[in-house]
């Protein structure tokens, strides 16, 4: 596609998503496009890519009607990335957090938790909480006092800093 698409229909080629942005309140909303043309046609407008953005209202409803459109191409590809992004950081982190509570007579340096251990370097800045978990996984004789929990904290509180998806039942 080159240029401006001619109607909103055109976007669906490039997998697009729309950004609606209010040009007096600066609020801004990224939208699916099927979610855009129906709210497009339940507002009367037309699907022209010109005469659109006429028919969508502020993302915050303030009063002034001035809104532009932006296409997002690939936007449900960036979608679907960060969705397995979530995925397997939480996989890999739900590995973690029972691998740590398990027994003393079970072993923890599994080849499970050194996959799910590999899953997280590129998403962990600090690799020494990834190495500091292992030593206390492999650690032999296991003791009370030599766990993976803290390591584990580290670890997630490093993710949330990040701003990475981390699910609740993950959390220490």
């Amino acid at each position: 596609m080159v240029g401006p698409p001619k109607s909103l229909h055109d976007l669906h080629r490039v997998e697009a998503q729309v950004r609606v942005t209010c040009r007096s309140c600066k609020a801004s909303e990224t939208w699916e496009l099927d979610a855009l043309i129906a709210e497009v046609r339940n507002n009367g407008g037309s699907v022209d890519w010109k005469a659109a953005h006429w028919s969508v209202k502020c993302p915050k409803r303030c009063a002034s009607p001035r809104v532009t459109l932006l296409a997002l191409p690939f936007g449900k590809q960036r979608a679907r990335r960060k969705a397995r992004r979530h995925l397997l950081i939480n996989l890999a982190l739900q590995i973690l957090r029972e691998a740590a509570h398990r027994p003393s007579h079970e072993p923890v340096g599994t080849i499970d938790v050194r996959l799910a251990l590999h899953v997280l370097r590129p998403f962990v800045a600090e690799q020494q909480f990834l190495v500091e978990f292992w030593k206390a996984a492999v650690t032999e004789p296991s003791h009370p006092w030599i766990s993976c929990h803290l390591p584990y904290r580290k670890i997630v509180h490093q993710l949330v800093d990040l701003g990475l998806p981390v699910d609740h039942a993950n959390r220490p």
